[in-house]
């Protein structure tokens, strides 16, 4: 049974598990990554809508992300956070502004500059919405092993400040 389910989900061998042991291109792992990205997007996607405020977008849920991990976070610095231009972000601020989910505000230092706050409502949404990603990501993770999940993790920790706003490739 445990070696069916092995190769049903394609698993690497332990041995590829242990980066001591693995030396894996650049360019592969790369070409892992972009292929991977569409179908994890598409499953969170697919699991926004189950949530309270099932309306939500994926474009709404990383803006509400965004501000809820930076409040009053500018709408530029949004647009640069989740890499769009800024007539773009704007036009989710205003959608989730109309919403009831965002508040925009004017910066009192610059008032050039809106700043972006979620209302009680965005806060009760995107808790809601969190838990129904994370109950999801739950269930596709669970028939992974401790060390496989362990990896994961060890990856995701690795790979986050790769992808923060203001990252530069190393050389």
């Amino acid at each position: 049974m445990r070696s069916a389910l092995k190769k049903k989900l394609n698993r690497p061998s332990p041995a590829t598990l242990n980066a001591a042991e693995s030396t894996v291109p650049t360019a592969t792992l790369a070409k892992a990554f972009v292929s991977l990205i569409p179908h994890m997007m598409g499953s969170l996607r697919r699991h926004l809508r189950t949530a309270e405020g099932g309306d939500l977008r994926v474009g709404q849920f990383r803006m509400m992300m965004a501000v809820a991990m930076s409040p009053e976070l500018s709408i530029s610095n949004a647009a640069e956070v989740m890499g769009l231009t800024l007539p773009s972000a704007s036009k989710v601020a205003d959608e989730l502004a109309r919403a009831g989910l965002l508040q925009r505000k004017e910066d009192r230092r610059d008032r050039r500059r809106s700043l972006l706050s979620l209302t009680p409502a965005g806060i009760a949404v995107l808790q809601s919405v969190q838990r129904a990603a994370e109950d999801h990501f739950i269930q596709i993770f669970q028939p992974l092993t401790p060390m496989e999940r362990g990896f994961l993790l060890c990856a995701a920790e690795t790979l986050r400040p790769l992808f923060r706003p203001g990252a530069r490739p190393m050389a």
